[in-house]
């Protein structure tokens, strides 16, 4: 690894860089090699270091280099840091500064913010993907202390990503995680009852199906309970205890004429 080439680059923060390795060092995975591949590793053993080289988030897999893939936005840049994965518990290494910065000011969000029609694929797809995105930046800002600029940048994605264009789904209740994490306890409470009656609604519907549709859609309406039940902690977690109270009253409520099975 010529180092000198990887901090005139600025890709690595300034507080990692007694963390750069020497080498990368990794096996790639399967027992085949395609075209592709060998491009994409004739360009990584040339390259020393002069130009960036990036992976999309979307790629089902990484050639095995997934430890030294740092998140910059809807892309991984390879960097000779070494961290736990993209797939593990930990998540991928942030660049939180790079990342906010082409967030906030570079990425351009289209107009889903202005209620233009988008189909079921893109909003499970596109829209998703994009609050999963940011809901790991959000997570590293506050990890780093930056609540400000993690309100910011959640803000943003609620406001590009309404539930007018794109129903509330899970990221969305991350994200209102993220708010009560930052202390940012006003937009909190207001996403979180506004993401618990949809769900709430979702469910009752559920239960207005026969059993063998509920079965099917077991996983939904699984989801729609966890999401409730996690909001009322988090809130009560927050000393939030009025909308607490609130979500409560209705899952008990829910509970009593059987929309609300989840054991608890």
């Amino acid at each position: 690894v010529n180092k000198a080439n990887v901090l005139a680059s600025g890709a690595i923060p300034a507080d990692k860089k007694d963390s750069i390795l020497s080498e990368i060092d990794w096996t790639l995975p399967g027992n085949i090699i395609q075209r592709n591949d060998i491009m994409a590793l004739d360009a990584i053993a040339h390259n020393d270091w002069k130009r960036p080289i990036y992976f999309a988030v979307s790629l089902p897999d990484y050639m095995g280099l997934d430890k030294y893939l740092q998140q910059e936005g809807l892309a991984y840049r390879l960097v000779p840091l070494k961290g736990t994965g993209i797939n593990t518990m930990e998540g991928p290494m942030i660049n939180a500064d790079i990342m906010y910065d082409n967030m906030m000011h570079k990425f351009k969000w289209g107009n889903m913010g202005k209620g233009i029609y988008i189909d079921d694929t893109f909003r499970r797809t596109i829209a998703g993907d994009l609050r999963m995105q940011t809901s790991f930046l959000a997570q590293e800002l506050i990890k780093e202390n930056k609540m400000d600029s993690a309100v910011n940048v959640i803000n943003l994605c609620m406001d590009s990503i309404p539930k007018a264009t794109a129903p509330y789904d899970y990221f969305s209740f991350e994200l209102t995680q993220m708010y009560y994490e930052a202390k940012a306890f006003k937009q909190g409470n207001k996403y979180a009852k506004e993401i618990f009656n949809q769900y709430e609604g979702d469910l009752t519907y559920y239960r207005t199906l026969d059993k063998d549709n509920q079965t099917y859609y077991g996983r939904s309406i699984q989801e729609c309970e966890e999401v409730m039940e996690r909001l009322q902690y988090i809130a009560q977690e927050s000393n939030q205890t009025d909308v607490a109270k609130e979500l409560k009253d209705k899952i008990d409520g829910m509970v009593k004429t059987g929309v609300f099975q989840q054991m608890r």
